[in-house]
């Protein structure tokens, strides 16, 4: 569906409860894993896999920083305690070559900087020698919801003042709905495991297999 871009496969909460070692090796063929929280990140660096790793809530403490850098994670900020952390690690995270994720609160107001912090964020680090990466959620991807147009010209005018600039906005929903809007990266979550992300759209019609089935004999 996205032969053009790079594929962050999410594989949080155990793999969507598929169980994280096996869907690992089923997802060899992704270009980096997606987690929420640096326990995750670990686990997967325990069982010696060496993708890129995102973290997509970034760190929660300044302790953690250390920790993901020399285990080469990727990081998400999404506020200024997160920035201000990165900063005083400049050089470890340079040194590994790594990117950072820079969120974008668009509307779905879990998440990130506001229009109005955002570009001076990006800009910041930019001055500092960073590759960033422009990242949004969409709140309402699986409908036709207005907020879906704000959010994506929202996305658009910032990526337009910040280029040059990686770029990634389509969770599931958005990778089948907005083929425009995959640019550098997609995040494929609930559609890697056979399930659709739409309430009116089987997983026949996206021609999605389920990987998990439960069978048990009646008593």
């Amino acid at each position: 569906l996205a032969p053009q871009s790079k594929i962050v496969s999410m594989v949080k909460a155990n793999a969507y409860g598929h169980g994280v070692q096996d869907c690992l090796t089923a997802l060899n063929a992704a270009d980096a894993f997606g987690v929420a929280c640096l326990t995750e990140a670990l686990q997967i660096r325990q069982t010696g896999d060496q993708h890129d790793i995102t973290l997509v809530e970034g760190v929660f403490a300044e302790n953690e920083m250390p920790i993901a850098i020399s285990n080469r994670i990727e990081l998400v900020i999404h506020q200024a305690e997160q920035l201000q952390w990165l900063l005083q690690y400049q050089a470890d995270y340079l040194a590994q070559g790594l990117k950072v994720w820079v969120k974008l609160n668009s509307g779905m107001n879990r998440l990130g900087f506001k229009q109005s912090e955002v570009i001076d964020v990006i800009q910041t680090l930019k001055s500092h020698g960073f590759t960033c990466v422009l990242t949004m959620h969409f709140a309402n991807a699986d409908s036709d919801h207005p907020l879906n147009d704000q959010q994506i010209q929202q996305f658009l005018n910032i990526k337009k003042t910040c280029d040059p600039i990686l770029v990634s906005c389509c969770n599931s929903a958005a990778i089948f709905r907005w083929p425009e809007l995959h640019f550098d990266y997609v995040r494929p979550g609930i559609m890697l495991y056979g399930a659709s992300p739409f309430a009116d759209q089987s997983v026949h019609e996206l021609q999605l297999k389920p990987v998990m089935s439960f069978h048990a004999a009646i008593i």
